[in-house]
């Protein structure tokens, strides 16, 4: 739409012409500004909400993690047994260290 159409719109839509000068005939009234500002706050709410989703859910998995922990070093031999059966190699020995006690990081060290 070009500049001549856009100030018809606005004259049709208020009554008059726009102001001289002016960008708010541009937008159809709407002051850009207010828009931005308006965008602006909606990204930061969205943000917000994603790093408290980030947090909590990085909470559940260490409780995840700590009751795994717990559940490997006190179940019986047998349940132990049938666990190991369909964990990978590398799965085994982090069950194992967790069920002796030993401490890993998490670079299996």
């Amino acid at each position: 739409m070009n500049r001549r159409q856009k100030k018809k719109a606005y004259k049709k839509r208020y009554g008059h012409n726009p102001p001289t000068k002016s960008y708010i005939y541009q937008a159809y009234g709407v002051d850009m500004q207010n828009v931005a500002d308006a965008l602006a706050e909606g990204f930061r709410k969205v943000f917000y909400a994603a790093k408290e989703a980030v947090e909590i859910i990085g909470k559940k998995l260490a409780d995840a993690w700590e009751k795994t922990k717990e559940r490997i070093q006190t179940m019986t031999e047998e349940e132990y047994a049938e666990f190991l059966e369909g964990l990978e190699p590398e799965a085994r020995g982090w069950a194992a260290a967790i069920r002796m006690g030993v401490k890993k990081d998490d670079t299996g060290n």
